[in-house]
């Protein structure tokens, strides 16, 4: 999923970083994120563990897991993860963070992305409850996520803070029922059906929007 449009704080982040060393990014996926960093002028390599995925995007592409880097220590000047976390659980997401830590030179940025929390509206709200259903369905990864633990875990992993925020992602929701289908073919059995239905009505009536993102963005503590 994209995150567009960048506020100013976030995008200079982004460039400090892009000018610190190479740019890679963390679970590309379809590379929406990665084509928008492209707009800005950061061409980034794309890294993904589903091979498949990758073989639909174009590009510089390393098929790896973001648990374990093929990187080399200190190579790598930014780094960016847009929705990357809520996929893994709690060990895993700390374990990226680390490997993430390993791989910044100094100077470098790790931006992470992820939804903010709350929806103030139906549109948000029925976004939110589909991610819901998607974590039963994924059994590991999570729907929306808070950051104060993720900024907290990326401390432990020796990584400072250097700035955060939210903005309003305008990213429309191409076909917000694509994965309600795909909910129904594969949790219908387990007895959630109803659920299913009532927000199917729900986007129905007031379709699927992203809302507010979060971000964090992190330098290599000094010293470590």
């Amino acid at each position: 999923m994209s995150f567009w449009p960048f506020p100013k704080k976030l995008l200079d982040q982004i460039r400090r970083g892009a000018e610190a060393g190479p740019s890679v990014e963390l679970g590309v996926g379809r590379a929406a994120l990665r084509d928008r960093l492209e707009e800005v002028g950061v061409r980034a390599v794309g890294l993904d563990v589903d091979f498949g995925q990758l073989r639909t995007i174009r590009g510089d592409r390393i098929c790896a897991d973001a648990r374990l880097l093929p990187l080399r220590p200190r190579g790598v000047g930014l780094l960016t993860a847009g929705n990357l976390l809520r996929h893994l659980d709690e060990v895993d997401r700390a374990v990226t963070l680390a490997e993430a830590r390993g791989a910044l030179r100094d100077g470098g940025r790790l931006v992470v992305l992820e939804d903010a929390v709350e929806a103030r509206n139906e549109s948000e709200e029925n976004y939110r409850r589909c991610l819901e259903l998607l974590a039963r369905a994924g059994g590991r990864r999570s729907g929306v996520i808070a950051m104060e633990a993720e900024a907290e875990r990326a401390r432990e992993a020796g990584l400072d803070l250097v700035d955060r925020g939210a903005f309003e992602n305008r990213t429309p929701v191409r076909d917000p029922h694509a994965p309600l289908r795909w909910l129904e073919e594969s949790l219908a059995g387990d007895g959630m059906g109803g659920e299913l239905r009532k927000l199917a009505e729900r986007v129905k009536r007031s379709g699927m929007s992203y809302g507010r993102a979060q971000y964090l963005v992190f330098g290599p503590e000094r010293g470590r």
